[in-house]
């Protein structure tokens, strides 16, 4: 295990490295309300709705999660030429993060991920329902040109490559062959966080959740035995040089080419609020460490911390340096101070 005081080294050696994440932009709609009465039209409770706010999700999250630990990041990626798709380019701007390769669709729609939350009066506010809009058929052939034709001037540039793969129509079979052949050309350091990692062969690491590693071996994943067989295969079959398995309340465990095994066990496990987003955090802080020259056990330790710290907030979040170097036990910064005092 890598002990505080080599954390806190590893931590201080990240200094802005250059990020592409390229993969599904997601808006995450929140919706927030109190239960007020049963409606006479049908047997439905009534929201009286409060606030609504829109958060970056899926690669926009991750390019979130990225900007606030502080990497310079440049997104990829489809949005709708609609409302939604023009709030989440001024999301965008407001966080810092490039997005000069994004293309803006005439014929699919943003994705959005509208979530109901509700509380009775003095109850626990919880998620009711949720609305998904996810865009169906094919992209149009001006929008392949547009990746085609800037994608490999913007893998020249960046450090190492995310890939945030929701199951949309972007990362189909042959622009992510064509990816990945881009990014092993240009020696570029690539992780993949997919639903389905099946086809991303030659990827620098992989971070399967259990049930993503489940589908990739075949089998339900059930106990350690099972799981260091599952992790082993991925490594052998995508000829990865690491595999990063989540296993949420139990930690992750992660597997190297030269047959080690290092099981993390989960880090605050006592304050889990919420786990949306907690997989980003994760992918976000491994690549983060991994183009800014940690190995993989120190930059998945660091990982493990940081997706500890932002299961405690609600919804889809992220966490910035500061947070993580206090949970390290760094001496805060002035800054920091500032912002604790102004918060109270």
């Amino acid at each position: 295990m890598v002990n505080t005081v080599e954390l806190q080294c590893a931590l201080a050696k990240i200094d802005r490295p250059k990020i592409l994440v390229i993969g599904d932009i997601i808006s995450d709609i929140y919706i927030d309300g109190m239960i007020s009465r049963i409606s006479r039209e049908a047997p439905v409770l009534i929201l009286e709705q409060q606030t609504q706010r829109t958060v970056l999700g899926g690669a926009a999250n991750a390019a979130h999660n990225l900007a606030t630990l502080a990497g310079e990041v440049y997104l990829a990626g489809i949005i709708g030429l609609d409302s939604v798709g023009r709030e989440m380019l001024e999301l965008l701007s407001a966080k810092g993060i490039n997005s000069q390769w994004i293309y803006q669709s005439r014929v699919l729609p943003t994705c959005t991920k509208t979530r109901i939350l509700a509380a009775a009066e003095h109850g626990v506010r919880q998620q009711m329902l949720r609305v998904d809009r996810t865009p169906q058929g094919e992209l149009e052939g001006e929008g392949w040109s547009f990746f085609q034709e800037r994608l490999f001037a913007a893998i020249q540039v960046v450090d190492g490559i995310h890939i945030s793969d929701y199951g949309l129509p972007l990362l189909s079979g042959l622009f992510r062959q064509e990816l990945l052949d881009m990014a092993t050309q240009a020696h570029k350091l690539v992780l993949v966080d997919s639903h389905q990692i099946a086809g991303y062969q030659g990827a620098t690491i992989v971070t399967p959740n259990l049930e993503e590693a489940s589908r990739f071996v075949g089998y339900s994943i059930r106990n350690l035995s099972q799981l260091e067989d599952a992790g082993r295969e991925i490594l052998t079959s995508l000829h990865c040089q690491a595999v990063l398995i989540t296993r949420g309340p139990e930690g992750m465990s992660l597997f190297l080419p030269d047959g080690a095994i290092h099981h993390l066990p989960v880090y605050n496990k006592s304050e889990v609020v919420d786990v949306s987003g907690a997989g980003d955090t994760v992918a976000s802080m491994m690549i983060l460490g991994l183009t800014s020259g940690l190995d993989f056990l120190t930059a998945a330790s660091l990982a493990n911390i940081a997706a500890g710290i932002v299961v405690r907030k609600m919804g889809t979040a992220t966490l910035n340096r500061d947070e993580l170097r206090m949970e390290l036990g760094f001496p805060q910064t002035k800054a920091a101070v500032e912002h604790a005092d102004l918060s109270r």
